[in-house]
């Protein structure tokens, strides 16, 4: 499973001609399908059989199995692939119970006169081409299994049986379900509910008169009772019904590819679930917006069939500050997309598809119901659009609208942004964006503030805190490597941060400091930060998926890197407050009398100079926080005119 799909698309003035037609266009009544395939899924080549697959799956627009079987074409070419089954390539339940027991005696030697006894002993007259078709047929057979070792000629030319064959004859004793029962006796009980009206049908169809005509009463009856007894059908006071199990065996002899169907799909799964997602997406052709304005794409959006839901909240185009928009806003935002346009912007349009366990299982949507927490997804929404423009550094006149849809296996929501003024001239988004606008969505959905919060407490509070408690020259292993830490530190003082790249040649010693203190003070600590990081793992996971780069693995390093640099740049503290001691107060002891009065003096205007940074610092915040308040304000004031 991946939570969160995000397919991103973008599109200059010169492709469109309008910015508004994306609106019509995100309206439209249907959502177009396009039959093209990809031959490979993130560079794994497909076969004829995948590739089959994904054509029906695009085409139906499901992965549901009951529609996948129907099709002729797949169910064909899998078995003319003999992907599923070749039952010719090994000893059949027709050889064993058929060619075998009726044809050849205790010995083990084929009599060929036995075909036609068998005929004559089911038939009144023996038809002279049927017997001669049958022979045939049963010759063809012998030959495949001569091939196969299952039987052999003798010097009289005789067919013989081999050990092989009585040795897996041994699989097929007994009552098997075959394509006649489900042809034939799930047919008549399905037509007749009763076994006495199954008897009187019988009667009347059959001439049971006749040699024929009694062998084939006799049979169908002993067919049912096995049935009955082996559990495929169900007697209760002379009415018959079809039970789970005969339900389950006919669908395998009914749709015999079915399963290597569910297992090629869990193969492409594998592959990527992802790809999917994102064809489903992709799907929706894209290439019809290059015919479109811009603000088609409101349209396209807000169309009534992409929204059914059984919520009782209202469902249509939101915006930043506007849950609904009626239809006097949708025409403003479409002028709005079109001015876009003219100015020579680019529309960019994103599709965030989401599975729907992954939201199930966050309290998000209620699959019985198919109810969705629309006021939550908004709100995700919002802050991943927003996140996104920040990330961009698009300018203050970029607006966005988006719709949440549900014409599809997944709920997904299309975001649609342009700037009134145009900044950008490149269509093309950094990567980092497109992930921090994922980042924003999964964090909302699973609400990991809480887990966070625990993992950067355990890190922070619990190990850093502690550790500035403890003094290293207290412990015998932590004082010899300190010493040696402090020996190979160069003489600038202000390069003896974790990450400077002049002091590389201590970060492993002071690594290993790192690991003895938290073996010594922290280790149930470390072992529950551990625990708590694979469960984040695993969340992240679930909502990002595997990838070509295994990304959801990324937090785990991250936070064990950010514990290393805040356990290192804590121990350099305390190794320059050593330093200071060691060396800083030698040099004010050795200080002549005028010597100490400027050191005095100039300690003194450092001490100012830092309250006047801090003075100013406050106030550039309060300057700073006062624009802020007076451009929402503005903001405010701007919509409001709009409204009216």
């Amino acid at each position: 499973m991946v939570g969160v799909v995000v397919v991103s698309k973008f599109i200059t003035h010169e492709n469109a001609n309008e910015f508004s037609g994306m609106v019509d266009y995100m309206d439209r009544e249907e959502a177009i399908t396009n039959n093209n395939i990809s031959l490979s899924i993130k560079g794994v080549e497909l076969n004829i059989i995948e590739r089959k697959l994904l054509s029906v799956i695009n085409s139906t627009g499901s992965t549901d199995i009951n529609t996948l079987v129907k099709d002729e074409n797949l169910k064909n070419m899998i078995c003319f692939e003999q992907k599923l089954f070749n039952k010719k390539e090994k000893l059949t339940r027709y050889d064993s119970n058929y060619i075998f027991k009726k044809f050849f005696n205790k010995n083990g030697e084929f009599l060929i006169e036995n075909i036609e006894k068998s005929f004559s002993k089911t038939r009144k007259n023996v038809d002279t081409n049927e017997l001669k078709k049958e022979k045939t047929r049963i010759n063809t057979r012998l030959k495949k299994l001569e091939s196969l070792n299952y039987v052999a000629k003798n010097e009289d030319n005789n067919y013989i049986l081999n050990e092989k064959a009585k040795e897996e004859m041994k699989n097929f004793s007994g009552f098997e379900f075959t394509i006649y029962d489900s042809n034939k006796i799930l047919k008549l009980v399905r037509d007749n509910k009763y076994l006495k009206s199954i008897q009187t049908k019988l009667s009347n169809d059959l001439d049971i008169g006749t040699k024929e005509g009694k062998y084939n009463y006799d049979y169908i009856n002993k067919r049912i009772n096995n049935n009955i007894k082996f559990g495929y059908i169900e007697e209760k006071n002379g009415k018959l019904e079809i039970t789970e199990k005969g339900l389950v065996a006919e669908d395998k002899i009914i749709n015999p590819h079915r399963k290597f169907i569910i297992e090629e799909i869990k193969d492409l799964e594998l592959k990527s679930d992802e790809f999917k997602r994102e064809k489903e997406i992709v799907d929706e052709k894209y290439s019809v917006i290059n015919k479109l304005e811009y603000s088609g794409m409101i349209d396209y959006m807000d169309r009534k069939k992409a929204k059914s839901n059984n919520s009782k909240e209202d469902i249509g185009l939101f915006t930043d500050n506007k849950d609904l928009l009626d239809l006097t806003e949708k025409n403003k935002l479409k002028n709005l997309f079109n001015k876009c346009q003219n100015n020579g912007g680019i529309m960019w349009h994103d599709v965030i598809s989401f599975d729907n366990k992954f939201l199930e299982k966050h309290g998000i949507y209620d699959s019985k119901n198919k109810v969705l927490d629309n006021t939550k997804l908004k709100e995700v929404v919002r802050d991943s659009a927003n996140e996104m423009l920040k990330k961009e550094k698009l300018n203050e006149s970029a607006i966005w609208c988006a719709d949440i849809h549900y014409n599809t296996d997944n709920i997904h929501v299309h975001v649609s942004t342009v700037e009134l003024n145009p900044s950008k001239t490149r269509g093309k988004r950094k990567p980092k964006s497109i992930l921090a606008m994922k980042s924003k969505i999964v964090n909302g959905i699973t609400n990991n503030n809480e887990q966070y919060k625990k993992i950067n407490d355990i890190i922070r509070k619990d190990i850093i805190e502690n550790k500035k408690k403890v003094k290293s020259l207290d412990n015998i292993k932590l004082k010899k490597l300190f010493l040696e830490i402090h020996s190979k530190l160069p003489d600038d003082r202000k390069q003896w941060t974790y990450n400077y790249n002049t002091i590389k040649h201590v970060r492993p010693l002071i690594d290993k400091m790192t690991d003895i203190y938290i073996e010594k003070y922290h280790k149930k600590d470390f072992l529950k930060l551990k625990e708590e990081l694979k469960k984040e793992e695993v969340n992240l996971k679930e909502a990002y998926g595997e990838g070509k780069n295994n990304s959801y693995k990324q937090y785990y390093d991250t936070k064990m890197k950010d514990l290393k640099t805040r356990m290192g740049n804590t121990i350099l503290k305390e190794i320059k407050e050593y330093d200071y001691n060691l060396n800083g107060r030698k040099i004010k002891k050795n200080f002549s009398k005028a010597e100490r009065k400027i050191f005095v003096k100039n300690s003194i205007v450092a001490v100012c100079l830092k309250k006047i940074d801090r003075i100013m610092d406050n106030s550039y915040e309060h300057s700073k926080n006062q624009r802020d308040y007076e451009k929402s304000q503005n903001e405010i004031a701007k919509n409001e005119i709009e409204r009216n």
